[in-house]
């Protein structure tokens, strides 16, 4: 019966986007995974080659995110990363691949950006999320992240993108957290 073979079709076609939204999405935060958002990168990192644009990569990782697990329990812990995720995906523009990388780690790919700008944003994103208070029993706190960028064409593929971001989020712990260091690749 073409009816039920419609049915058929369309319940199947719904469980293949279901699994394969499981496949590429991070399970808590809801961003995509850290291979999904490699391989979106290397994509974008094509497309910017070929159209001869900026795009720069953000490394975000939050500060000293181990004791308000250790302190607060790591329900709470969740909540943070969800906070923070929900926070990204409101304020950042619909192009730019937002993925969590894995623990309080998070990449974010901005298309069409330079370094500095990339910077001015997601210090924005860093202040605004500064200010947010998590609460639990009767005590509250906050969480602050440092991120490190990179930007293309200054690095030539997307490993070096990865490296040089990765590098200067280190250089921005180091130098005290809470802050944004823009890197370049040698």
């Amino acid at each position: 019966e073409p009816n039920e073979l419609i049915e058929a079709v369309t319940l199947r076609a719904d469980r293949m986007r279901a699994l394969r939204s499981l496949m590429v999405r991070d399970s808590l935060t809801g961003l995509y995974n850290h291979t999904t958002t490699t391989e979106l990168i290397e994509n974008a990192i094509a497309r910017a080659r070929r159209q001869n644009e900026h795009l720069c990569l953000a490394m975000i990782d939050l500060d000293k995110f181990k004791l308000v697990n250790d302190e607060y329990g790591h329900v709470m812990g969740d909540r943070v990363l969800v906070t923070l995720a929900r926070l990204f995906r409101h304020r950042l523009r619909g192009n730019d691949i937002v993925g969590r990388y894995g623990g309080e780690e998070f990449a974010i790919l901005l298309a069409e950006t330079d370094p500095e700008a990339a910077q001015d944003l997601i210090d924005k994103l860093r202040e605004d999320f500064s200010r947010i208070r998590f609460g639990s029993d009767e005590r509250t706190f906050c969480c602050t992240f440092s991120a490190g960028i990179s930007g293309f064409p200054d690095c030539k593929d997307g490993e070096n993108l990865r490296i040089v971001a990765d590098n200067a989020l280190y250089a921005a712990k180091k130098a005290g957290r809470n802050r944004i260091v823009i890197g370049r690749s040698a």
